[in-house]
């Protein structure tokens, strides 16, 4: 596989602008044409202009050799974009004040708790930290699991138990002293968010963020059900198609969202869209203890890539209340060297519009 950015990047700059000189028809073409340089079998765009969808469709087929069309309903894995949407379905309990941004999350955790040791004597992990990847938590990242393979539960991925395939998520630095990307966190984030719902976890975010939101193609759920995987581009590896047609996450928080290019662009204009509902009519605006100026929290919170550091974000984020961000522009994208997935995502909340791109090679 050629380099990944090679065929996102120049697409994103393609579509950035609804007010594009070049034609449709030429657009299309020339999207063709870098598919065909970079060996993708699908892609999946959307753009947005002025807070709704001006451009949303499918390139390509679902499979290397197949002949099944993307369009701009097929499903693609988000992979580490899931995770801010994560983040968002976090704050509702925290809205709610059934959670707390800044208290010991074992004080809420039932099924698994953070194992306390010298790193967590004076400085405990929190929902805070846990979303700004500074809880100072073990694991990267997840590869996944086969389809039809043994499945581990969550409690077996945290605790790093068989059939899980990594270590066990524990403090190994003091929690706020640095910034360290941690899917292990997220999936400690996943575990809180379960423990307190009392509600299995993709239930949980089609009800307080992908049905809000109008994201109503998406799901967390892990292993799909049979009419979703109908919907599915496959991955490919090394320019192939993966056995199984693509890995099962458990760990859906940090890696577990399906979606399509719209939704993905519906969820980066939702601080001040007017497609579908807002976030403003989402989170409750006369409690006097919002998740600190929840916006402000909500554009902290999304990943900013590290210049020259595949598949690595950035989640800002300040120990208490967090500053309210000076970029009209932000980011999200996701790679994953070992696999053909990619996702990527540029909105501007100043101008109220938005590119998304997700490819399936």
């Amino acid at each position: 596989m050629k380099n990944p950015r090679g065929l996102v990047l120049p697409l994103v700059g393609l579509l950035a602008s609804a007010h594009c000189v070049l034609r449709a028809d030429t657009r299309d073409d020339a999207i063709v044409a870098l598919m065909q340089k970079r060996n993708v079998p699908g892609l999946s765009l959307a753009v947005v202009a002025e807070g709704r969808i001006v451009r949303a469709r499918g390139y390509g087929v679902i499979e290397s050799g197949g002949s099944t069309p993307v369009t701009e309903h097929t499903l693609f894995q988000a992979g580490s974009v899931s995770k801010p949407v994560a983040a968002f379905g976090a704050l509702r309990p925290v809205d709610s004040g059934r959670l707390s941004l800044d208290a010991n999350v074992n004080a809420a955790l039932k099924s698994w708790k953070v194992p306390e040791n010298e790193f967590t004597a004076t400085e405990k992990v929190t929902l805070r930290r846990l979303l700004s990847h500074t809880a100072g938590l073990t694991v990267h990242g997840f590869p996944g699991y086969a389809v039809g393979a043994t499945q581990p539960n969550l409690v077996q991925v945290l605790s790093g138990e068989k059939p899980a395939n990594t270590p066990a998520v524990r403090a190994d630095i003091v929690p706020g002293s640095k910034w360290r990307y941690s899917g292990g966190g997220y999936t400690a984030m996943q575990q809180l968010v379960i423990d307190v719902s009392g509600r299995p976890y993709p239930e949980f975010m089609h009800d307080t963020v992908l049905e809000p939101l109008g994201m109503l193609a998406g799901t967390f759920e892990q292993p799909l059900s049979q009419a979703d995987a109908a919907k599915t581009a496959t991955d490919h590896f090394q320019r192939a198609p993966v056995k199984g047609r693509w890995p099962v996450y458990p760990e859906m928080a940090a890696a577990g969202l399906w979606t399509t290019a719209s939704d993905l662009a519906r969820f980066e204009l939702a601080p001040t869209s007017p497609m579908g509902k807002s976030v403003a009519s989402i989170f409750n605006p006369n409690r006097p203890t919002r998740p600190a100026r929840w916006l402000d929290y909500i554009l902290c919170t999304l990943p900013f890539f590290s210049p020259g550091r595949l598949g690595c974000f950035r989640f800002f984020c300040s120990h208490r209340s967090p500053p309210r961000p000076r970029l009209p522009q932000y980011v999200r994208r996701w790679f994953f060297p070992r696999s053909a997935w990619k996702c990527r995502c540029r909105a501007s909340n100043k101008s109220a519009s938005s590119t998304a791109c997700a490819t399936s090679g």
